[in-house]
């Protein structure tokens, strides 16, 4: 599965950045951290966290988290509009990134191992320090826009 999620996190956000994002917004992946079995998740300081779960033949979910500033750049992209703060327009354009991405998952993931996988709606959760249950493998891939960061994680 950490395979198989390697290099679909990074194909799916490379081609909603072409499709969706204007050409001077250019999305770079960065480094990648997996977590197995036997590690203990640390969770990674994000002003906001998209999450979409994962029910079915593979349960899990997962999250599409920024800092502050960069929720705001990926919002502003998706809904082609600049964004100064937070609020309800921002949230509901970064969750669909966020379904959006995870959609796209699904389907890889769907195709690859024949599988039946229902998402949920995306929540976007404020703040930082998010957890999910430990016991759960992720991958998660770093991307930049400029030098700014943001990842997307599966955990399954």
């Amino acid at each position: 599965m950490k395979d198989i999620l390697r290099s679909t996190i990074k194909l799916v956000v490379e081609d909603i950045a072409i499709s969706y994002f204007p050409p001077e917004f250019v999305v770079t992946p960065s480094v990648i951290v997996e977590i197995g079995d036997d590690e203990k998740y640390k969770s990674t300081a994000a002003d906001y966290t998209a999450i979409v779960a994962f029910n079915g033949d593979i349960n899990g979910g997962m999250n599409l988290a920024a800092p502050a500033h960069v929720t705001l750049k990926l919002a502003g992209a998706l809904a082609q509009e600049e964004f100064v703060q937070f609020d309800d327009m921002v949230a509901d354009s970064f969750g669909e990134l966020a379904n959006m991405i995870a959609g796209e998952v699904k389907q890889k993931l769907s195709q690859l191992n024949d599988s039946l996988i229902e998402l949920t709606p995306p929540v976007v959760a404020t703040g930082n320090n998010h957890r999910y249950n430990s016991s759960m493998n992720s991958t998660k891939q770093y991307f930049t826009i400029g030098s700014s960061p943001f990842f997307v994680e599966v955990f399954y």
